[in-house]
């Protein structure tokens, strides 16, 4: 007699996306910084306390950057890694003539994901049941979330003007 098997039901590739996306961010949330010392937040104040420092929100007059003129670096040009939620990975160039307080390294973020998400084209609206961004296929391959989802959890300078992200969403 033969044996009957069950064929396993089809995950769409939007679930495949969520499953990896969650992954990811759990792995990301647990990570801890290489060095705790160049570890350092950029917060803001909103209605009244203080929180992670939205990307989106630079420059917004309902949140009031928290020690702005803080120096983090004296290095005139700095690079600064993003690589969430990118499938490729981004590192850009900035630079400021008196080196970076917590002021220009927000400013700094803010435009280099507004350059990351310009240079991705048209959004590619969301998966299905879902308000998740789908992937896109531009030269980093955002996934999962739209700019304005985004919040700064940490910033770490791994060597002399390097700079990594630790992103919330």
């Amino acid at each position: 007699m033969p044996v009957s098997r069950k064929r396993k039901p089809e995950v769409s590739s939007a679930i495949k996306q969520l499953v990896a996306a969650e992954a990811f961010f759990k792995k990301e949330a647990d990570r801890e910084p290489a060095n705790p010392e160049n570890q350092f937040a950029i917060e803001v104040a909103f209605e009244g306390e203080a929180v992670c420092a939205p990307v989106a929100a630079y420059g917004h007059p309902d949140y009031r950057l928290i020690d702005g003129d803080k120096i983090i670096t004296t290095e005139k040009e700095i690079t600064i890694r993003f690589d969430y939620p990118l499938s490729q990975p981004a590192e850009l160039k900035f630079e400021s003539p008196d080196g970076f307080t917590v002021e220009r390294m927000y400013k700094a973020i803010h435009d280099g994901y507004r350059r990351i998400y310009a240079e991705e084209g048209d959004d590619p609206g969301t998966m299905p049941g879902t308000y998740n961004r789908r992937r896109s296929h531009g030269p980093h391959g955002i996934w999962g979330h739209v700019v304005e989802d985004l919040s700064i959890a940490w910033i770490e300078q791994t060597r002399p003007g390097y700079f990594t992200l630790a992103i919330d969403s």
